[in-house]
């Protein structure tokens, strides 16, 4: 396949942030009727455009430590930690429903199943991310055509993960056996 097909403005790219941005409205159209869950289609706002590498649209980038650390405007400086702390909140309100998704997963509901290869698929993706890069200063030379495969092993598995998580969503309020807990419930049944 050509390089521009796994470009940052390829299909494959795209068609990760199309996903997400399609898991954002389907969100937050069900948070609509549970306001205590914003934190789910706000993650997938911020996973859309941090896909859209609008995390880089102010220099030298919200998420580089030397934005903070160098001399950054203090404008870009606030946002940068406006986004960081508004994303530490949702992850944190995520984790205060885990126990909800272990008792799913008991129940034998896929969508904690599917989240969970999500967040396995988007690690090993990051850790493919400019590996060779990462690993020069421990002595490995990563040749470039190993580089070039995992960057597009990455980019699938990010494709992957998008993926993933919009079928949990929507799995995860689907009527019948795979039940989801009891926040999603409420929002389901219209409580």
């Amino acid at each position: 396949m050509s390089d521009a097909f796994w470009s940052e403005s390829g299909p494959v790219e795209l068609g990760t942030a199309a996903l997400l941005a399609i898991l954002t409205a389907v969100l937050l159209w069900r948070a609509v009727r549970a306001p205590r869950l914003w934190h789910l289609p706000m993650l997938g706002a911020l996973l859309t455009m941090r896909e859209f590498d609008l995390d880089k649209a102010v220099e030298p980038g919200l998420l580089k430590a030397r934005t903070y650390s160098g001399d950054a405007p203090l404008a870009v400086k606030l946002l940068g930690l406006f986004v960081i702390v508004l994303a530490l909140v949702c992850l944190w309100r995520v984790a205060r429903d885990l126990p909800a998704a272990w008792r799913a997963l008991r129940a034998g509901a896929a969508w904690p199943w599917l989240v969970g290869t999500a967040i396995v698929a988007v690690v090993v993706a990051k850790s493919f991310d400019g590996i060779g890069r990462k690993l020069a200063p421990f002595g490995i030379d990563v040749p470039p055509e190993t580089v070039l495969a995992l960057s597009r092993v990455e980019e699938v598995l990010e494709l992957l993960f998008a993926l993933l998580l919009l079928i949990a969503a929507t799995v995860a309020w689907r009527r019948g056996t795979d039940a989801p807990p009891a926040p999603i419930a409420s929002i389901r049944d219209g409580r």
